[in-house]
């Protein structure tokens, strides 16, 4: 019922039929914010022009952040000087998480190898779906599960890398400049990964039911 409607996708070379609005460069494959930067182009909006997306955080949040995550890795028996190896298991829907007990020996081989100190940064549903605190007690790795979104978000930043699904933590994690890898399951790579891959990277198993992308 909105008397404008803007419709972009990377998919058709020409603005959809619905759109009352024209939209800049219909057609081209662009990261999901450039998209919604065409999109307040073609309502009359110009965005300042951005290299990359990025987060701000305040000092009190980065303080905050830091302080939480040292005594979570000191109650399990970590190193908090360690370099942060971050795992994001969540996602919007089933079908985007990485399965948990796939998940599991990725904790453990980060976890033995020493080179970074692991933490499982989540929401309180998959945490409850998985009995993570069980599961991370028995790792001695460090779990935080009951933030607000601006503290998840500073909790990300403490990381030197990060492994998430194809979901917003990812997202937010390239927002905040920290070196992502993506595990994509069924969505399409073309919409949701246009992150130069020499600093971010996506994972992802070809099978014999993905002809030409999902479907």
């Amino acid at each position: 019922g909105a008397p404008e409607v803007v419709l972009h996708h990377h998919s058709m070379q020409k603005t959809p039929r619905l759109s009352t609005k024209q939209v800049p460069h219909p057609g081209n494959l662009e990261d999901a914010i450039t998209l919604d930067y065409r999109v307040l182009e073609a309502i009359g909006i110009n965005p300042l022009p951005h290299e990359a997306t990025q987060i701000d955080l305040s000092s009190d949040e980065l303080e905050f952040a830091k302080k939480l995550s040292r005594e979570n890795i000191l109650e399990v028996g970590g190193d908090p000087d360690k370099k942060r190896f971050i795992f994001l298991p969540g996602a919007s829907y089933s079908l985007k998480i990485y399965p948990k007990d796939l998940w599991t020996p990725v904790v453990k081989k980060i976890r033995d190898e020493k080179e970074y100190q692991p933490l499982v940064l989540c929401d309180q549903k998959i945490s409850k779906e998985w009995n993570l605190p069980a599961l991370c007690k028995e790792l001695d790795v460090p779990l935080i599960d009951s933030v607000s979104l601006r503290q998840f978000i500073a909790l990300i930043a403490t990381g030197s890398i990060t492994l998430s699904n194809d979901s917003s933590p990812g997202h937010i994690s390239v927002a905040l400049g920290v070196r992502t890898h993506f595990l994509f399951g069924p969505a399409c790579i073309g919409d949701w990964f246009c992150y130069d891959r020499k600093v971010h990277t996506y994972h992802r198993v070809q099978v014999p039911c993905r002809i030409e992308g999902p479907r």
